[in-house]
């Protein structure tokens, strides 16, 4: 087996400074590539050793094309681009800040989509063109009904990879990762009501898979070979099922 499968590999990783896109980053340096972070807390990026740490708020999309030509400038090319950065602000419809809504699809959606269209350039001119955006379980059903925005917006990051693999493949491949619960994130530092954070860290707890062996899947999928397209993968815990809201 390869030691290196990413050896000599150039990846910018969105997200990069918790939770799964920092383990992403870690795994992929670990497998011999060569990786530029992207997220606002720069000091957190600096923790990962090998990293190169680039502070970028995503939905800035002036600093997104700056961060994007940086991180192309510092690898020297760029092969992959993770689209690992995403947030949950949780709350019923007929409840929730409408603001909320806008800033889950300002980071999860257009976030997303402004870091892939500067990063597309680079890509073309890249080995083996991959783009990696990481989805969610809640992007293919609603879990509970304070979670219908974050659903919605994952769901979006669903069909745009069906969109981008039609517009920019076959040349560069692209797949969406949609992970059930995963331990040790913080996707639940956005809930504001107590019961529905207890209940959600709960369920990460006793459904969740391990972080790193999602990270090292992540990265096992991009070292496949260029003729191999892996396209939408869904990621449980072996015999997880979803239990009905408030059971």
């Amino acid at each position: 087996m390869n030691p290196s499968p990413l050896s000599g590999r150039r990846i910018v990783i969105t997200g990069a400074s918790s939770g799964i896109g920092r383990a992403i980053a870690v795994s992929a340096l670990r497998s011999g590539a060569s990786v530029a972070g992207l997220a606002r807390r720069e000091s957190r990026l600096a923790e990962v050793s090998g990293l190169i740490p680039l502070s970028c708020d995503i939905t800035d999309h002036v600093a997104v094309s700056e961060s994007i030509q940086e991180a192309e400038r510092q690898l020297g090319g760029l092969d992959a681009l993770v689209n690992a950065a995403g947030i949950n602000r949780p709350g019923p419809i007929a409840d929730a800040d409408p603001l909320s809504w806008r800033e889950v699809f300002d980071t999860n959606v257009l976030g997303l989509l402004a870091v892939s269209q500067a990063a597309i350039p680079a890509l073309r001119r890249g080995s083996e063109p991959t783009v990696v955006n990481i989805s969610s379980n809640s992007g293919h059903r609603v879990l509970s009904p304070a979670n219908g925005v974050y659903a919605a917006s994952k769901a979006a990051v669903v069909m745009l990879s069906d969109a981008m693999r039609k517009e920019f493949g076959p040349a560069v491949r692209v797949m969406d990762i949609a992970p059930g619960y995963v331990r040790d994130t913080e996707i639940h530092s956005g809930y504001t009501d107590p019961d529905h954070r207890r209940e959600a860290d709960e369920r990460q707890r006793s459904s969740g898979i391990d972080l790193g062996h999602f990270a090292d899947l992540v990265v096992a999928l991009m070292a496949q070979p260029g003729d191999v397209a892996v396209q939408s993968v869904l990621v449980t815990k072996t015999g997880y099922a979803p239990r009905p809201y408030g059971s």
